[in-house]
């Protein structure tokens, strides 16, 4: 599957979640979610726990850039009773990159999910992901150029600001501050 992502900082979470409800016509969905990071070669591998026992076995390819990027991703349902199995493997074979906790708004609007999250030790993001193809049979495929228009005017019409973009994911950020802060803490 392929999406276009745009990631960026925001400083007023009420607000951003007010104008999400409003273009999506609807309050959304709160979801807890533990991402647990891999050492994988090729893409970035991640087993996202929910708190109902189930996860989903990610994997992604995007480059770190600002502004709108192809993700190319392939992702697994993990039924609940094999969830700590799958991590133990995986924890096992290829070792733990990091964890992500956050707790993640979602909103769908048309073919964009529109996350709002709020990541520990991290504060709070937006993430839009325009769907390029859809499981849903009334959303047409749209091309990458139609798919960062999309990307573009919602970003604009939730007020995203050039300055708050950011082209890394929440696990370089977060191993990037501990890093900062390791160091800082051995001078």
């Amino acid at each position: 599957m392929e999406n276009i992502e745009i990631k960026a900082k925001i400083h007023d979470i009420d607000r951003v979640i007010s104008k999400a409800k409003e273009l999506s016509n609807n309050d959304g969905k709160i979801i807890k979610q533990h991402d647990v990071f891999f050492n994988a070669t090729k893409s970035r591998l991640k087993l996202r726990k929910f708190e109902d026992g189930t996860a989903q076995l990610i994997s992604y390819a995007r480059p770190n850039v600002i502004g709108p990027k192809v993700s190319v991703y392939d992702k697994a349902s993990i039924y609940a009773d094999t969830v700590d199995l799958i991590e133990h493997i995986l924890s096992d074979s290829i070792g733990v990159m990091g964890v992500v906790k956050k707790t993640r708004h979602l909103y769908m609007v048309d073919r964009t999910r529109v996350h709002i999250d709020n990541v520990d030790d991290l504060g709070n993001f937006i993430e839009l992901e325009v769907m390029m193809r859809s499981d849903n049979k009334n959303i047409v495929d749209c091309d990458r150029e139609t798919a960062e228009k999309i990307a573009t005017d919602l970003m604009q019409a939730l007020s995203i600001k050039e300055e708050d973009l950011i082209a890394e994911a929440y696990i370089d950020l977060l191993n990037r501050k501990n890093n900062l802060n390791m160091d800082s803490a051995q001078m």
